[in-house]
């Protein structure tokens, strides 16, 4: 008998807030109902390149970029490039890391017992 595999969504929406360092600006980023498991592949591989600081910056754009929900990505670029947001490359690459643990699926965080 043929294995199923069956796809995966979240449960509830992803979202997420941005806040100013004075705490003075936030807005807040919906997500996509669902990312594509090969993206996160694609940014898995593309993010292990460490020779390459453009390899993984553009990673991190495009894994952000194909998670935002396309109504607001505008709206978190132009909050991004706000100077006095204080949004780093740090930042980003922690905002993709949350994107990953999100869209990843339902797998278990323990160990099954035995």
């Amino acid at each position: 008998m043929p294995k199923t595999f069956k796809g995966f969504t979240p449960s509830e929406a992803v979202t997420f807030t941005l806040e100013s360092p004075d705490g003075s600006r936030q807005a807040t980023f919906r997500c996509r109902k669902n990312v594509p498991g090969s993206k996160f592949l694609e940014f898995m591989s593309r993010a292990e390149t460490t020779e390459s600081f453009g390899a993984m910056a553009a990673a991190t754009r495009d894994i952000i970029e194909t998670a935002l929900d396309p109504d607001d990505a505008a709206k978190f670029w132009a909050f991004c490039d706000e100077p006095d947001n204080g949004i780093n490359l740090d930042t980003l690459a922690e905002i993709a890391g949350f994107l990953a643990e999100q869209f990843a699926g339902d797998r278990p965080t323990k160990p099954a017992p035995v």
